[in-house]
């Protein structure tokens, strides 16, 4: 029985190879704040005027990935649709094809250390022709032996930036640990208006929104993000 099933494993593996989808057994490993560009179709001899193309892309660990966008032949499309947390859904029709196919999917490593994320692409067609399921393992190197996450948080977007009459704004970051973290408010003079104290926050990507002070005036305006490790800023601005 144990040898039939290598022998059906070796044949699926050799079949997605003539579909010319990657299989990825194999882990990948990866640094924090990556960007990653993985080929999952390479097909340089394909010769179709124009596709019907749509996949979906999920990603099984929504806090240590953000997906970007879709990049085929060099040129990278966004309007992916995303159903939940993990699914994505990516269609385009009547794409033309000059010589050759080649798809990434193209994205941002954002929390980890030792930790393990896989991303799946599933229904993938091509003309109504499907291509095989397959998953990719990507494993977040660490540059510590004895302590396993030590990256300080990273704030990677604030919105709206720049703000006018709203009084809140959402900022998304990214923490490599389970631990307390502040994140302060700074104007261009290096004056602290606001703090706000998290504790035992989630591994990975986070959304908090924050109230902005009505006392302030327009210019520019620094987010700061510290743990006992260290911190990062991002710059927003407001318009009056």
């Amino acid at each position: 029985m144990k040898r039939l099933i290598i022998i059906i494993a070796i044949f699926t593996v050799a079949l997605l190879s003539l579909n010319g989808v990657t299989f990825a057994n194999d882990v990948q490993y990866v640094d924090y704040s990556d960007t990653i560009s993985q080929n999952i179709l390479n097909l340089p001899n394909y010769e179709l005027d124009s596709i019907d193309l749509s996949l979906q892309v999920i990603i099984h660990n929504s806090s240590m990935f953000k997906l970007y966008n879709i990049n085929i032949n060099g040129t990278s499309y966004s309007n992916i649709e995303q159903q939940n947390d993990s699914l994505f859904i990516f269609n385009i029709k009547s794409y033309n094809v000059p010589k050759g196919l080649s798809i990434n999917y193209i994205g941002k490593v954002l929390a980890g250390n030792d930790s393990i994320f896989n991303i799946s692409i599933k229904n993938f067609s091509i003309n109504n022709d499907r291509y095989s399921d397959s998953t990719y393992t990507f494993k977040v190197k660490s540059q510590y032996k004895d302590i396993i996450y030590i990256r300080f948080p990273e704030i990677f977007n604030l919105y709206p930036n720049p703000i006018s009459n709203a009084r809140t704004i959402f900022c998304e970051f990214a923490s490599d640990i389970v631990d307390s973290l502040a994140i302060s408010l700074y104007d261009i003079k290096g004056r602290k208006l606001l703090i706000k104290k998290l504790y035992n926050t989630k591994k990975g990507r986070q959304i908090l929104e924050l109230e902005i002070p009505q006392f302030i005036y327009a210019g520019l305006y620094f987010f700061v993000i510290n743990d006992k490790f260290g911190y990062h800023s991002y710059k927003f601005e407001v318009i009056k």
